[in-house]
Formats: structure tokens, sequence, C-alpha cells
């Protein structure tokens, strides 16, 4: 089992609570996170904060990986031997005898430095029990921040990715839970 990490500090918090408010034209954006009207990743003090665009190309949401975990097959796994395939910035940790623990500590790290600003989650649990992949979810406005466990993508799912994720989501309705809020986050990505 490895573990890849950057620790989820303030400036991350803040800044994933700023975009949720922000409004997302380019003008706004550009005061918050430069470069976000591009489609390639954006850094911002040491993060790498991915920006997810409709079919109309607006920008519809942000991902911060903080954690990515991997639980290899065998003991001679050769993609433990390339974990991580990539790291962001030199900002990143990994650990090579990390446990599945350890990755939860992680994400409720997560969690708690979101909290800190937002108060506790209007939801939070597991999305699927036989993965364990956990989230919790605030409402901002007409947008949700989501702390969740779930496959990384970029690594064509080999990897679970701990990340924050704000979204946009109808002022007036529920606040989603488990299976519905995974598939917003999956829609994100697809």
């Amino acid at each position: 089992m490895a573990l890849a990490w950057h620790p989820v500090n303030t400036p991350l918090a803040d800044l994933m609570g700023t975009l949720a408010r922000s409004l997302w034209d380019a003008a706004s954006l550009s005061t918050v996170l430069p470069d976000a009207g591009q489609l390639t990743p954006v850094h911002s003090a040491g993060w790498e904060i991915d920006v997810f665009h409709d079919k109309a190309d607006a920008v519809s949401g942000f991902s911060a990986r903080f954690g990515l975990y991997y639980e290899p097959d065998d003991e001679d796994d050769p993609d433990l031997d390339d974990f991580p395939q990539h790291l962001p910035s030199p900002q990143w940790h990994v650990d090579h005898s990390a446990t599945r623990q350890q990755f939860d500590v992680l994400f409720e790290a997560g969690r708690a430095a979101m909290a800190a600003r937002l108060g506790e989650p209007e939801a939070a649990g597991m999305f699927d029990e036989d993965d364990d992949w956990r989230y919790a979810v605030w409402r901002v406005g007409d947008r949700l921040i989501a702390v969740a466990q779930a496959e990384d993508f970029a690594s064509h799912s080999l990897y679970t990715e701990a990340s924050i994720r704000v979204v946009d989501f109808p002022a007036t309705s529920k606040v989603p839970t488990a299976d519905e809020m995974y598939d917003i986050l999956v829609n994100q990505v697809s």
C-alpha cells in the first residue's frame, strides 16, 4: 500500500471557499485564480487545481487533490514502484508503506480544514461501503464544497484520491448524499 499527500493547509481551504463564493466568469476568476480559463490544471500556492468546463466551455467546477492512495494487487506489483505517476509540487510526500487508515486520517484532515471555515458539513458519510469512500458536503449559496475520497480519474482509476471540490448546485435543491453526491462528482470529470 502507498500514499502520496500534500497536507491540507489554510491557503487551500481559503482558496476553495473563495472559489465557491466567486463568480466564475473569466474576469472574476482572474483575480482569484489566474489562468483558470485554461483547459490545463492551474497552480496556486503549491496546489494543482483542476478546472472543469461544461459543454459550452464555461467553468463548472474545481478540484484540488490532496491525497492519492494505492493498494497493489501483490507485493511485486510494478505500479507500486511507479507510485505516484505524477506529483503536482515538491510539497507532496510519499510513503510506500502507508495504510488505508492513514489515507482515512488524511481525508479527516481535509474535512476538518473545511469545517474550520464552514462549520459542520450538511451531509457526510460513505459513498460505497465496498470501497470505504468517505465524503462531507457544505452548501455555499448555489455551490457545493465536497471533501471526498473516490477513484482518481487522472490515473484511470488506478489510485484512489482525496480531494476538495467545488461544484455548481441549485441553492433550492436538497444537499445530495451518497450516490447522488458521487454522481455529481463523477459528472464533473466526464
